[in-house]
């Protein structure tokens, strides 16, 4: 017998908690990356992402994280629907494929996650790619454009804009 087996149904309320929670994935991602526990508002952007309207802004100051919260929901979505499609768009493209890359990474390195990697036949570029249980379409499941990019003719249930105000003052 193995003393460090998972107790029978652990597993499963282990996974429900991470299914049925962003905060909970996020907390993984954040100890998979090396970095300290989430802070209370890195956990209000995760509860946001998942629970706030359909259409929404989410803004803080630079270095609470953002990008990688949003990254992570990415997956997480993911992980929760592997059929999404998930459009990134950024003031740069450049900035929008570090973005999608990040994310893949994320996808080939969490053991969570390892399920989702491309598989042989499907997109797996840094700018577009499938995941492994997704269904053949037309559309990538993540996909990333600059803002100045050809926007027309993309589809995704869930576009992510990211870095996309820029400021001027007169």
């Amino acid at each position: 017998q193995n003393p460090h087996a998972v107790p029978k149904g652990t597993a499963i309320a282990v996974q429900a908690a991470i299914i049925g929670d962003f905060r909970n994935f996020l907390f993984l991602v954040w100890d998979h990356l090396g970095l300290p526990d989430p802070t209370e508002v890195q956990y209000d952007i995760g509860w946001t992402l998942q629970h706030g309207e359909k259409r929404l802004i989410i803004e803080a100051f630079r270095g609470v994280g953002k990008s990688w919260i949003t990254s992570a929901f990415v997956c997480w979505c993911l992980l929760v629907n592997p059929q999404v499609k998930i459009l990134v768009v950024s003031a740069s493209k450049s900035r929008a494929d570090d973005f999608s890359t990040f994310t893949k990474r994320l996808i080939a390195e969490m053991p969570i996650l390892q399920h989702l990697r491309a598989r042989q036949g499907q997109r797996d570029s840094n700018i577009a790619f499938d995941v492994g249980p997704a269904a053949a379409a037309h559309a990538p499941s993540v996909k990333s454009l600059g803002i100045t990019s050809q926007l027309t003719g993309s589809r995704a249930d869930i576009i992510i804009p990211d870095e996309n105000c820029h400021w001027w003052w007169w």
